[in-house]
């Protein structure tokens, strides 16, 4: 993705709640989800971090994780 819209957010986070259904095989480990872009746009890059996802932002030749220190993230499925 390059540029973070809000409603891609919400339709990811429902593939990411059914995770474990089509993947039956990863039923006991925790999963976790991450959103990256390049541009964002408003604040979806605000919204994806309070749904509880990795918010990475490509950066150069690199990309960082630009959630704060303190910051929780949801576990899906």
């Amino acid at each position: 993705m390059t540029t973070l819209r809000a409603k891609p957010v919400g339709q990811f986070i429902e593939r990411l709640q059914r995770a474990k259904h089509y993947l039956p095989e990863y039923r006991t480990y925790r999963v976790f989800g991450a959103m990256a872009y390049l541009r964002v746009e408003q604040v979806s890059d605000q919204y994806a971090q309070n749904q509880g996802l990795f918010v990475i932002r490509a950066t150069g030749d690199s990309a960082a994780i630009f959630n704060p220190a303190d910051f929780q993230p949801r576990k899906f499925g």
